[in-house]
């Protein structure tokens, strides 16, 4: 789409805009991977170059609205330098959008944000916003309320200005799944959209280069739904479509339906059957929105019955499901999930699951199109170019099971991993209370293995937890498994290796080369051997702390007996004496949001989290302290690393 872009508008520029810590720069260095005739440019990297110093450096000595009158001239100037031949352009969250003026004609607006932007993000390498200074460089003043928060503080402070901005300004979304940085997204070449129904929502009409972007999408339809979009607004715009692009959706008494321009394809609920004009004898589809599927007697009239429930918990996802089984040729589901039921968390998962079911789906194209479960395009391209257009109805699909779910890395990380045979990987979200009313529902439609998170791990052995698990689909059948012990001990021969005097600086794929060398294939009987402590790793355990545990406390203490324990509760430590102990390794095994009061006084040298949350209070301790920081993104690739052999 890129390309195509720039095909179409030769000196065209895209801006990449979003919130800190998105993944801009990152998505950029692939876009400049797969579309390497484009010039890719990061912004904050040239001002960098140009002054020789750091934005770090920048903000510190000049201060940040120096920083902004720098931002703007800087890129005045790249455009002026690529005026002719365009280029991709990485702008700071803090860009002052509405304040440059010099824009260049044809400029387009990708809006790269995730899911997690609004949990905010705490960094350790990026400068701090002046009016927070003083508070972020004080935090160890226990007097200060704001102390232990001040880098959330800081990132909300600015989060929903910033929000308002990007909505405004942005020509498409790009709504990156966690962890896409592992893989290289090449399917951003030649997007497919075959299948796909786009809803338009009055977001759409607001700039017209969002026609241009849409046109080159070149989704299989295109919908108006007359309780979204005014009869002007969209007549207008019926004229400029191809006519068998447009799907007209009736849903409401607002549109005079004898006026139209061109003949669409029609969507019609029930409720509104009588509004047609009486010439029209063939409908497109016939749709309900309540708690009633459509009569299968509607198809004498109609291509397709569509059916949109309520659900409100996992009888009603089973039904649903069960529905669209029964024709799955001629049945199209798009659930939407009650607000108020607790695996609300994450509500795409189940308009996912139907990739694998049936044949159109409803995309949006702002942030939250006509409904939240509406997918994402960029993840309907993502996930179609994995599993491909001709899927076997009955083909299992895998997926991490917990609660929260939504930061997971496990869908894009396991694809990553490039199994034998493709396949799809959601993330659902199961409460604690809800866990065997819902895997008998997911196992009852094909769910063939999964990874599970907290608060799950205890519930199929609460003696030794489990976090994988495989499914027969013949028997009522579960192997299970712990792969976080297994992930855990190699972390921790990993860092047993590594200098005492030097800081600690790992990265996940140095990490997964150190396994696959050292793991390339292993039997099943692998998953049933006895781990002992490693003579490093046991003298490592003496310079460990672990704060906090939960389910994993066992598992560390195993692995690390001789290592310090402090709980998590806010309660004076009168069973462990810590505060005159000097410790190379702090466990954070707590959860991402446990107060860290106890710690303060300690002598830490290192915070290894078993969180990757971006926004754990670990990261706040690593950036108070000023000590190296290591992600729970490794103990995770170390997990899934043997989750695969296990799966397989």
């Amino acid at each position: 789409m890129i390309h195509q872009l720039f095909k179409h508008k030769p000196q065209c520029f895209i801006f990449f805009i979003g919130h800190r810590g998105t993944g801009k720069s990152t998505f950029a260095k692939k876009c400049a991977e797969v579309f390497p005739s484009i010039p890719v440019i990061d912004l904050d990297t040239r001002i960098e170059q140009v002054t020789q110093m750091s934005i770090v450096e920048i903000f510190r000595q000049k201060g940040e609205g120096y920083f902004r009158t720098l931002e703007h001239s800087c890129l005045a100037d790249t455009l002026r330098e690529y005026q002719n031949q365009g280029a991709i352009i990485v702008l700071g969250a803090g860009f002052g959008l509405e304040s440059f003026s010099s824009w260049p004609k044809h400029s387009y607006f990708f809006w790269i944000r995730r899911v997690t932007d609004r949990w905010g993000r705490v960094f350790l390498n990026r400068p701090s916003l002046n009016n927070l200074n003083n508070i972020i460089n004080n935090t160890l003043n226990k007097s200060n309320p704001l102390a232990d928060t001040a880098p959330l503080q800081e990132y909300f402070e600015h989060f929903e200005r910033r929000q308002t901005v990007y909505q405004k300004f942005a020509d498409i979304i790009f709504e990156l799944p966690e962890g896409f940085e592992f893989n290289d997204w090449r399917e951003m070449k030649n997007p497919s959209l075959r299948g796909s129904i786009v809803t338009l929502t009055p977001w759409f009409f607001q700039k017209s280069q969002r026609m241009d972007i849409l046109l080159l999408l070149n989704p299989q339809l295109i919908e108006i739904r007359t309780d979204l979009v005014s009869q002007r607004e969209g007549m207008r715009f019926m004229t400029q479509l191809p006519q068998r692009s447009l799907l007209l959706a009736v849903r409401s008494a607002c549109w005079d339906l004898t006026e139209l321009p061109i003949s669409p394809l029609w969507d019609v609920d029930i409720s509104f059957l009588s509004l047609l004009p009486k010439k029209i004898d063939r409908i497109f589809i016939i749709s309900s929105h309540d708690q009633k599927p459509p009569d299968s007697l509607y198809l004498k009239k109609a291509n397709l019955l569509k059916w949109s429930p309520l659900i409100k918990n996992w009888t009603q996802v089973d039904e649903a499901l069960s529905w669209q089984k029964q024709n799955p040729k001629q049945h199209i589901l798009a659930p939407r999930i009650d607000p108020n039921w607790q695996s609300n968390e994450d509500a795409s998962w189940l308009r996912l699951l139907l990739l694998l079911k049936q044949k159109w789906h409803y995309l949006r194209c702002d942030v939250e199109g006509s409904h939240p479960q509406q997918l994402p395009w960029i993840q309907y391209i993502h996930w179609r170019s994995v599993i491909g257009n001709n899927v076997p109805l009955k083909t299992p699909w895998r997926a991490v099971l917990g609660y929260p779910i939504v930061h997971s890395y496990s869908p894009e990380f396991h694809r990553y991993l490039k199994y034998p045979k493709p396949f799809l990987f959601l993330k659902i979200p199961v409460p604690k209370q809800e866990w065997s009313e819902a895997i008998s529902v997911l196992k009852r439609h094909n769910l063939g293995a999964a990874a599970i998170t907290s608060p799950l791990k205890q519930e199929l052995n609460p003696s030794v937890p489990i976090n994988t698990m495989r499914l027969s689909p013949r028997s009522s059948n579960i192997q299970v498994t712990n792969t976080d012990i297994l992930g855990l001990y190699e972390l921790l021969l990993f860092l047993s290796s590594l200098d005492p005097q030097k800081p600690v600086h790992l990265n996940e794929i140095e990490l997964l080369k150190t396994l696959k060398k050292k793991y390339h294939r292993v039997t099943h009987n692998f998953f049933s051997k006895e781990i002992k402590p490693h003579q490093n790793v046991l003298a490592l355990s003496r310079e460990c702390l672990i704060f906090g545990g939960g389910g994993m406390l066992p598992i560390l203490k195993k692995l690390l007996p001789e290592g310090d324990h402090i709980p998590a509760r806010n309660t004076p430590c009168d069973t462990v004496k810590v505060t005159d102990k000097s410790y190379r390794f702090l466990f954070w095994a707590a959860r991402p949001d446990a107060s860290f009061h106890q710690l303060k006084d300690l002598s830490i040298g290192n915070v290894i989290d078993l969180n990757y949350q971006e926004w754990s209070h670990a990261r706040i301790l690593a950036k108070q302290k000023q000590i190296p920081y290591v992600s729970g993104r490794l103990l995770f690739v170390a997990q899934a690393y043997f989750q695969k052999f296990f799966f397989t």
